[in-house]
Order: C-alpha cells, then structure tokens, then sequence
C-alpha cells in the first residue's frame, strides 16, 4: 500500500490594494454620476452609512461631526 503525502499549496498573502482615503469620495461621486455603472442606489428613506470623510448627500449618510 503507497501513502501519498498532501503538501500543503503555498497561498500568497492577499493584500488589496486600496486607494488612498482622500479618493475615495471622488471614486464614489464619478460612480454615482456615471449611469453605466450599475450602483444600486437605496430605496426611499434608507441610506448607506459611509465614513466622515464622505459628505452627506441622498443616500447616503455620514458620521456627525461634533458641534
């Protein structure tokens, strides 16, 4: 009887590469603007929660940021 012995399948580390934080928003804004990007936007009445750094606009809804 042969034993086959599995060696495990060398996995490279997964790193996205995101953009930078201050880009975000602006990549945001072009998808909404473009009407071939096929963002869902949220029904009437609900939003998304985004990060402070986004403004808040239909849609979506920022952090408050103290008075």
């Amino acid at each position: 009887m042969t034993r086959f012995h599995l060696k495990p399948k060398q996995i490279p580390p997964i790193s996205p590469i995101l953009p930078p934080l201050s880009l975000t928003p602006r990549i945001l804004k072009n998808t909404l603007l473009d009407p071939n990007s096929g963002f869902l936007m949220p029904p009437l009445g609900k939003y998304y929660a985004v990060d402070a750094a986004y403004t808040n606009i239909p849609g979506f809804m920022a952090p408050f940021r103290g008075a």
